[in-house]
């Protein structure tokens, strides 16, 4: 069942190169359980997914803010133009002193190495840039916007890209957004929210989106903090709920290697691990539960008898 599916994830992903498409947001941990990055940790990570070998000069990772009077702005970019695709396809980004070192075979892996977290701006060896003193991801209502500037001018931190308020992207002239994804993790919610991705996994009921679909994430926080991953499913390309999924984290910074997710927009990944996502490499694809497969063996036999 495993190959079968791993068949068709590499069809898919061949078919979308073939129309031009090259580069994925993965997935993404901007908010785990506890601090999300210390003196000797770090528990942040993103990952992009794409054609192998492909050189990202040109390509920006941004946080843009949902939340308050500050709406659109950019609160934090990462800077991608030194760095390339694995042979694998993928790109594996962590902070610095992360646990996540166990990563595919393949993939390129870039860590901070220079002061906490993804780095201070102007200091970062992985092109981060953050308001301030900010040397982890946004929380609360934020949206990744992964970019490709073209001939247009280089992100600047409090950009606007809403200069209006009204919800929808106001993009700087030569850019274009290559993959988005909105977060809405219910820490410090409210009715104003704002999210910019093409799909944003929301907890609660709380903000809103005109850019594209929003997925439901059920369940209560199990931390204050509202800790809460993303990640495609499998390696799909899509922008709905077939292809992404949106968890709570359940688990502790002491031992990030064993946070959970504890309630999940897809039932099927509860209780799967944050490694069972692979570390520069596929993400899980859940099998068909097995009802599901009970339903296909009588729908087999049913068929079967009927050509008999």
């Amino acid at each position: 069942m495993k190959s079968i599916f791993a068949s068709l994830a590499v069809l898919a992903l061949a078919s979308h190169l073939a129309t031009g498409q090259s580069v994925w947001i993965n997935e993404v941990l901007t908010n785990p359980n506890g601090s999300d990055s210390g003196a000797a940790f770090g528990n942040e990570y993103f990952e992009l997914r794409g054609t192998p070998g492909l050189a990202l000069s040109g390509y920006y990772l941004l946080s843009l803010e949902g939340q308050g009077a500050n709406t659109g702005d950019i609160n934090q970019f990462f800077d991608l133009g030194a760095f390339s695709i694995g042979a694998n396809g993928y790109l594996f980004a962590r902070q610095n002193l992360s646990p996540y070192v166990a990563t595919a075979g393949g993939a390129t892996v870039i860590e901070n190495t220079a002061g906490q977290g993804w780095g201070l701006t102007g200091a970062s060896t992985v092109g981060h840039s953050g308001d301030g003193t900010q040397v982890d991801w946004e929380n609360s209502a934020s949206t990744i916007l992964l970019i490709q500037k073209g001939a247009g001018d280089a992100p600047a931190l409090t950009t606007d890209l809403d200069t209006d308020n009204n919800g929808t992207l106001d993009l700087p002239a030569g850019w274009t957004v290559a993959d988005s994804v909105g977060i809405m993790d219910s820490s410090s919610a409210n009715a104003a929210d704002f999210s910019y991705g093409a799909i944003t996994l929301r907890v609660g009921e709380l903000g809103s989106s005109l850019e594209g679909v929003i997925v439901q994430v059920p369940g209560t926080p199990p931390t204050s903090a509202g800790a809460f991953y993303v990640g495609r499913k499998g390696e799909s390309t899509g922008s709905t709920a077939d292809d992404w999924m949106g968890a709570i984290l359940n688990g502790s910074s002491a031992a990030p290697l064993d946070i959970t997710f504890a309630y999940s927009s897809d039932e099927a990944f509860v209780g799967k691990k944050t490694p069972d996502m692979v570390y520069g490499g596929p993400n899980l694809v859940p099998e068909p539960g097995t009802l599901a497969l009970v339903g296909l063996g009588c729908l087999a036999l049913i068929i079967g008898r009927k050509s008999r």
